[in-house]
Order: structure tokens, then C-alpha cells, then sequence
């Protein structure tokens, strides 16, 4: 991301609130911020756009504890609206829907407004509401694999995020069906490479078709990643998933022009620490 880029997702929401702050009069009755959900829990490759719901979000604190009734409604996605709008619109409201996220409708968020303006607005705590607040964002321990963990988003290994936790009283992390998860199988030294690189495009396989919600028998291993749907953003969140679980150093590019998911798995594997460390060892 390029100092244009980030800036011009920044500065509208950035200086249009605080034009706002500045020049609308003291006593008002309310004063109602529409931020993002992104500012909350972050966002792969949108830094500039989270980093400015964040201001917005301070701003309605700062407001509020100097007696200015203020509140900043973190947004989720809205149907239909935006970069939601026609064909194109949905097909990224469903794949964000597929990842936990739950879409807004319109009434809701004129709703949503409605309660920020007529609240209790007295106190700090009441400054920032935060909406669509997906079952995929809290904490679970205790029933998830180490690649379960590693792709989910960071603050549910953030303990300060500790009071989102959902407890569990299943045993320590294991795969669910009691098999070797694939770390495990890098990390094995009887496993060879062409075996290695199996299990890891096995996985790739389950992690797209859950992305596209799809039966894994619709993953063609021998076409591009890109061919198959992947686009940049999902580049990332596998590129991401990939440096955790394989310990391997890959990027978008590896991932989108890669021949195949095949060929791919088989360069990962190549690059992957777990694979070296015990190969340094015999």
C-alpha cells in the first residue's frame, strides 16, 4: 500500500469528522459517527480504511468524556448498498458471509441509528456501538486444531480480547476426527516430500471449497489458484494460513501464478521450516 492509497481512505473520514467536531455547536443532542466493523477487528489489506473508523471511533469517546453525547456505530456489511450493490456486490457479500460475517439490512442500520440517538448517552461506555459481531471472532479453546488457530482472526489470541472467550470442555487441541493434522505430518520426519506436499494440497482443497462453499470434488488441483476464484484477497488469507501452518515464506504472487494447486503445495512444502529443521537434525 502506497502514502496515496492510505491516505485517501483516511482523510475523508479522518477530516470530515473532525470538520464536523470542530464547527458543529456544543449543545448538541446527539452526534452520530457511521464507522466500521474493520476499525474493531482489523482487516487484511485494508489498514488505511481501519485505521480511520479507529479515529472515528476515539473521536466518539473523546466527545463523550467531555460531555458531548456522541456515538460510533462500527458498521458491518449492508445488503445492497455500496461496494455491495449489483452482481458484483453479492458475489463479495457472499464470500464474506462464508467467512462468518453477517450482512446488515438497510432498516437494521437506520435502527441501529435510531438507538444511537435516543440512548442513554451519558456515560463513556455508551460511546461506541458495535454491530455484526461474527460466532467466528470469539475465542474458542480448547476443540480447535493448530490450523483452525492459526487462521482465525489475531485478537482471538489476543488475551485481551479474554472476555469474548467461549469455553469449551473439550480436550486440548486435537483434529477432530483424531487424524495427524498436516503441521504435524511436515513436521514428521518419515513423511517424505511427494507425501508432504499430498496432505498439504488435501488441505488447500478443504480450505477453498469451504471458502466457496462448494463440494471439494469442484477443486480442480491441476488449474491456477487464480482461475479457480482466487482473487488477491483471498490470496492473502491463504498466503497467511500457509506462513503459519507450513511455516513456509510464499506471496500473493507465488500463490496466483502458481500451474497448479499441486504445484504449489510442492513449493510450499520446499520452503517449509518445519520440513528443515529435521532434516538439518539427521
Amino acid at each position: 500500500m502506497t502514502l496515496s492509497e492510505y491516505e485517501a481512505a483516511v482523510q475523508p473520514k479522518v477530516q470530515g469528522t473532525w470538520n464536523l467536531h470542530r464547527l458543529v455547536p456544543e449543545d448538541l443532542d446527539f452526534f452520530v459517527i457511521l464507522s466500521s466493523i474493520s476499525a474493531f477487528g482489523g482487516n487484511a489489506t485494508q489498514a488505511n480504511y481501519a485505521a480511520a473508523g479507529t479515529f472515528q471511533d476515539a473521536l466518539a469517546h473523546h466527545r463523550t468524556a467531555t460531555g458531548r453525547p456522541t456515538v460510533s456505530i462500527n458498521l458491518g456489511m449492508v445488503k445492497d448498498i455500496g461496494v455491495l450493490a449489483g452482481e458484483e456486490g453479492r458475489r463479495i457479500a457472499d464470500r464474506l458471509q462464508r467467512m462468518g460475517l453477517r450482512a446488515l439490512d438497510p432498516t437494521e442500520v437506520l435502527r441501529l441509528i435510531e438507538a444511537a440517538v435516543s440512548q442513554d448517552k451519558r456515560g463513556i461506555n455508551s460511546a461506541q456501538m458495535v454491530t455484526g459481531l461474527p460466532p467466528t471472532w470469539t475465542r474458542q479453546q480448547g476443540t480447535q486444531t493448530r490450523e483452525m488457530q492459526a487462521t482465525a482472526p489475531f485478537w482471538t489470541r489476543d488475551p485481551r480480547f479474554a472476555s469474548l472467550e467461549a469455553s469449551s470442555s473439550g480436550p486440548s487441541i486435537q483434529d477432530s476426527n483424531g487424524k495427524m493434522t498436516l503441521t504435524d505430518i511436515l513436521s514428521d520426519p518419515s513423511v517424505n516430500e511427494k507425501d508432504a506436499a499430498v496432505a498439504l494440497a488435501e488441505s488447500l482443497v478443504s480450505k477453498l471449497a469451504a471458502m466457496f462453499a462448494v463440494p471439494e470434488s469442484d477443486i480442480d488441483t491441476s488449474v491456477q489458484l487464480s482461475r479457480l476464484g482466487v482473487d488477491s484477497l483471498l490470496a492473502v488469507e491463504l498466503r497467511n494460513w500457509v506462513s503459519a501452518v507450513v511455516r513456509a515464506d510464499c506471496s500473493v504472487f507465488d500463490i496466483l501464478q502458481a500451474p497448479s494447486i499441486v504445484a504449489f503445495s510442492e513449493q510450499a512444502v520446499a520452503k517449509s521450516t518445519l520440513r528443515s529443521s529435521h532434516a538439518n537434525s539427521n
